[in-house]
C-alpha cells in the first residue's frame, strides 16, 4: 500500500474500511468508529454516507447526505 496515508490521495478508488484505519492509526480509528456510531444511532436513515474526493491536493472526505425525496 505504500506510505500512511497515500492511498487516501488516490483518486482512482474510494477509501474502504482498512485504508481508513490504517491511515488514522490505531487510536484514532476508534474514534472514527465511535463517531459513525453515533451518526447511525442518532441519524439513522436521515443520512447516507458519502465518499468525496477533493483533488490530490484534498484526498478523500466523507460526508453525510440527505436523502433526496422524489416529487409528490
Amino acid at each position: 500500500m505504500g506510505e500512511p496515508g497515500q492511498r487516501m490521495l488516490d483518486g482512482s478508488r474510494r477509501p474502504d474500511t482498512q485504508s481508513v484505519a490504517q491511515w488514522l492509526g490505531v487510536r484514532a480509528y476508534q474514534h472514527w468508529v465511535r463517531l459513525l456510531e453515533f451518526i447511525e444511532a442518532n441519524y439513522g436513515g436521515g443520512f447516507t454516507p458519502h465518499w468525496v474526493f477533493g483533488g490530490r491536493k484534498y484526498g478523500w472526505g466523507l460526508r453525510f447526505k440527505k436523502p433526496s425525496h422524489s416529487a409528490r
